[in-house]
């Protein structure tokens, strides 16, 4: 009798969802040239939850419980990032460090003063390869790739 209320009791404390503990994913997105904190930073996980990084670079993300998912971090100016991790049932920190992009892009509608970036391109081809020029030699990028919009 004592057994089957053991086992009822251990049963239902396994499965209610009151008793699960939620975690939380935190960290910081830094430039890994300038170890700076990256703003704006979109950090994803598997499950879709997701959040944006603020002016440090900090992110956090609430109410996960136990999983194996992938990470991704996404920003205009570097190149994506993903990684797998496996997230117990407590907070976990996750600290990623993002390259700047060697891609810029060419638009009509364009500003040779803006950055190049996809959010911001360049106006003519000349400043596409001059900026490209500049991130393979000074940068140290092996290529630089342009696309035209």
């Amino acid at each position: 009798m004592i057994k089957k209320w053991i086992s009822t009791v251990l049963l239902i404390m396994l499965c209610s969802p009151s008793i699960t503990i939620a975690a939380t994913l935190h960290g910081q997105v830094f430039d890994a040239g300038t170890e700076n904190g990256v703003e704006g930073a979109i950090v994803t996980i598997g499950t879709g939850a997701s959040a944006t990084t603020n002016s440090e670079g900090s992110y956090e993300i609430h109410g996960l419980n136990r999983l194996r998912s992938s990470i991704t971090v996404s920003h205009p100016d570097y190149l994506d990032f993903t990684q797998g991790f496996f997230m117990k049932n407590s907070d976990r920190e996750c600290n990623i460090y993002l390259s700047k992009t060697n891609y810029f892009f060419v638009s009509p509608t364009g500003n040779d003063a803006n950055p190049g970036s996809r959010t911001e391109p360049f106006a003519t081809l000349e400043r596409a390869r001059e900026r490209a020029r500049e991130a393979v030699i000074e940068e140290r990028h092996k290529k630089a790739i342009v696309f035209l919009r």
